[in-house]
């Protein structure tokens, strides 16, 4: 067999905005932890503050990770994501900023542990403070708080491994800054030891559907034990996050975002089996031997720049992204292909009691994939074409009486 080659495109445009009036907030305490409601009680906005030194065991927690494990209601999986009261978190934040717009595993795997005062949970967060007294969230959020001596000096750490026969190596770097008015994380990752840091990069929210390849190649069957066991790989990763306050140092509102990441990943994959059938009247048993290999590599690059403004007035999100997918596998499958997305979310008080919001989506996709199938004679090619268009508008119209809101939505496509 020889090699694919997919080639995916993605770039898209975001803006969302929408008014609303401020909510009103209160506060309480219960079994010694700080709990703060930010909107009605039945919004049941409550924050928990939990200091990580009952958790934290300084010889064997590197990560920040490692002690979110530890807490109760928490689960964090090897990736970074985190579930509280088994549902993913709307939202993760670094001294209430949202450094990492979604691919948070990064910071939950190289953030340090003692770098970390407490942790905060922001249990049924709204992350639009326009929407606190009008829309319920049953998610949470995460708020890492930073020791004094964290904030506003370069934190930098290096690890280094090697071997030998067959060589292997595994070095990571991660440099952080948090000050009052900007923060900035960037991790540059490369091994061929079996650690997937791929995984980390994941994007948890904030995220366009993702596209796969129509065509996909025979890989071995995966045994059931630890990835790092029999993974063989070649990757390298880098990471670069940066939010800028544009207001004050106590202005959570108003902040402008710069993340991209590129990723290089090469795997491998080789099985052999022999069977055996032992057949009747004394025949000689029959031995099929069979042999399976595989390769994946793919390159992958992610740009994106996002401005918000959040606060209990107006709400306006505008975000531009750019990113591109080489993959080249084993069984001879090249894949071309062009996304291009614009979204615009917008809504618009229309006084005390009427909220109005307009969402439109408009899409086109075009992608090509070529392949070649090959064994002792060149069994066969061909070109496979996909192009995609979609059109839909939501109109929603809310009409708040309390204790109750009543919403009317209208939805069409044109595609």
């Amino acid at each position: 067999m020889t090699a694919q080659r997919p080639i995916l495109f993605t770039a898209f445009l975001l803006l969302t905005a929408l008014a609303s009036l401020p909510a009103r907030g209160q506060s309480a305490s219960l079994y010694g932890e700080t709990l703060k409601t930010s909107c009605p009680l039945n919004c049941r906005d409550v924050t928990s503050k939990k200091p990580i030194g009952s958790y934290i065991d300084t010889l064997t927690d590197r990560a920040i990770g490692d002690v979110l494990r530890k807490m109760p209601g928490i689960d964090v999986s090897e990736s970074g994501q985190i579930r509280y009261n088994n549902r993913p978190i709307n939202k993760f934040y670094i001294e209430g900023l949202d450094l990492m717009g979604g691919r948070y595993g990064v910071a939950v795997n190289n953030v340090r542990a003692r770098d970390i005062s407490r942790v905060e949970v922001l249990e049924n967060h709204q992350p639009i403070k326009a929407l606190k007294d009008v829309e319920f969230s049953p998610d949470a959020a995460i708020n890492l708080r930073l020791k004094d001596g964290a904030k506003g000096s370069l934190i930098a750490t290096l690890s280094l491994g090697g071997g030998y026969k067959p060589w292997m190596w595994n070095g990571e770097l991660a440099l952080m800054l948090f000050t009052g008015n900007y923060q900035m994380m960037t991790t540059v990752k490369s091994n061929n030891s079996g650690d997937d840091v791929t995984t980390e990069l994941t994007l948890f929210y904030d995220s366009f559907q993702k596209e796969y390849s129509p065509l996909s190649v025979h890989l071995p069957a995966l045994p059931d034990t630890d990835r790092e066991r029999y993974m063989d790989n070649l990757t390298h990763a880098v990471s670069i996050n940066n939010i800028v306050r544009l207001g004050d140092s106590t202005d959570n509102d108003n902040t402008l975002n710069i993340n991209a990441i590129y990723l290089h990943d090469r795997q491998r994959y080789n099985s052999s089996s022999l069977t055996t059938y032992y057949l009747p009247d004394g025949q000689p048993p029959l031995e099929i031997d069979e042999t399976t290999s595989a390769t994946e590599l793919s390159d992958g690059t992610e740009f994106k720049l996002r401005y918000n403004l959040n606060n209990e007035k107006i709400y306006l999100n505008e975000q531009i992204a750019f990113g591109a997918e080489w993959n080249r596998n084993s069984g001879s499958v090249l894949s071309d292909g062009i996304t291009g997305e614009h979204y615009l979310n917008d809504a618009i008080s229309g006084g005390s009691r009427n909220i109005f919001f307009l969402d439109a989506s408009i899409s086109y996709k075009a992608r090509k994939f070529e392949y070649i199938l090959e064994g002792r004679n060149l069994l066969g090619t061909g070109t496979y074409n996909q192009r995609t268009y979609s059109d839909i508008t939501n109109f929603q119209y809310l009409y708040r009486l309390r204790p109750l809101s009543v919403m009317f939505k209208i939805r069409f496509s044109l595609g």
